[in-house]
């Protein structure tokens, strides 16, 4: 569905001059990444208003998307698995604060998300097949990813003691995610 309409939309770029056929290729990609990310945006949105937890699905979704952007992890194949999956794990997400929120066991997300940074110290960046990554990057985005999860834990622990004002649930869930993508990506590419 999104290559299509992706397609169609290279096709107009192309037919009114804005683009050569030979360049038809990027313009699909750069027009499937785009809208991807568009239905990701709206679809999670959507769960958030639909359960009530619109500033929950934001801050995850954006420490999610900072982090993952220099760690690394599992990359679905398609973009409709990969919108599914990131549904999936908001749902799931969403979930876990209830739980959490209504037994007041808020200390063992903060465990967990101790427990993540650990696993993303050791991990990152973890590196996909189909785009490999030079040692100078390697090295930038370790360094990146360890300080930006060092940065989310501290705020979960300055929001878990001082602040109480619960975003640090919503943090740690999303260091804890990107800990299972990464450990996922690479227990996948070892052979058993």
């Amino acid at each position: 569905m999104i290559h299509t309409l992706a397609n169609r939309i290279a096709s107009i770029f192309v037919l009114y001059g804005e683009s050569s056929e030979e360049d038809k290729d990027i313009y699909v990609y750069a027009c499937e990444v785009w809208l991807s990310t568009i239905f990701n945006i709206g679809l999670s949105l959507l769960i958030a208003v639909l359960l009530g937890r619109v500033m929950e699905v934001i801050i995850i979704m954006t420490s999610y998307a900072l982090l993952a952007r220099y760690t690394g992890g599992y990359h679905a194949n398609t973009h409709f698995k990969c919108i599914l999956t990131f549904a999936v794990l908001l749902i799931c997400a969403m979930t876990i604060l209830s739980i959490v929120s209504s037994l007041q066991v808020e200390g063992v997300l903060l465990i967990t998300a101790s427990i993540a940074f650990i696993g993303i110290f050791i991990l990152t960046p973890v590196e996909h097949e189909n785009k490999p990554i030079s040692a100078d990057l390697r090295k930038l985005q370790k360094i990146k990813s360890r300080w930006i999860t060092f940065a989310l834990l501290v705020l979960c622990i300055v929001d878990f003691f001082i602040l109480d004002i619960g975003f640090g649930l919503s943090l740690s869930l999303s260091v804890f995610f990107v800990f299972g993508s990464m450990l996922y990506a690479t227990l996948s590419k070892r052979k058993f």
